[in-house]
């Protein structure tokens, strides 16, 4: 939405340009709410500029909601959702798509069994002819309840019981140790003493 505003730079002569308002404050049932009351206050006799101020917005927002309930009356100024653009995907595609994603990647043919934004995306589009985005894929797959997971990092050859081994063992022969000869300091520019 944009808004004119005026500024006197000398007298008699003024400068006017065009900024872009930001979005109203409030959830909305409380901008209905104010959209009521200012209309309420226009019929008490209140002027436009006045009733505008006291709402803190823009003298054109008073006379927008003044048309909008002389066409639709209050049901006009009722707040609506801001819903966005809809799915592409069908509740029972989204459904065949949890299942797929339960099955596993390796099951739908990839290489690992790790999915990931893209992978997601080649498999709604292989499976339902869909074209999503993959920055898209993460916000739909938490809409879904699927959550980030991040992978451990560890190889699929590990051997638990050798590590453990290793690390009671081995791991006391490797570990670096501070000489007996030479007492320990705290100071970084003066040696032990």
């Amino acid at each position: 939405m944009l808004k004119q505003c005026y500024f006197k730079v000398a007298p008699g002569a003024a400068i006017w340009y065009t900024a872009r308002m930001s979005r109203p404050k409030g959830n909305g049932s409380e901008l209905q709410a104010r959209r009521v009351e200012a209309l309420r206050q226009l019929r008490e006799g209140k002027s436009v500029a006045e009733v505008a101020a006291e709402a803190g917005v823009h003298v054109g927002s008073v006379y927008r909601w003044q048309s909008m309930k002389d066409k639709g009356g209050h049901a006009a100024l009722r707040a609506r959702p801001n819903t966005g653009r809809p799915c592409r995907l069908t509740d029972r595609q989204k459904a065949k798509l949890t299942d797929l994603l339960l099955d596993g990647a390796l099951a739908n043919g990839f290489p690992t069994d790790l999915w990931t934004c893209p992978r997601i995306v080649t498999l709604i589009k292989r499976n339902f002819g869909v074209d999503y985005h993959h920055d898209h894929v993460g916000r739909l797959m938490a809409a879904m309840g699927f959550t980030c997971q991040k992978p451990k990092l560890r190889a699929a050859e590990r051997d638990e019981a050798a590590v453990e081994h290793w690390v009671r063992h081995d791991w006391e022969a490797v570990k670096k140790k501070r000489s007996a000869a030479a007492p320990g300091s705290c100071s970084s520019t003066k040696a032990g003493s």
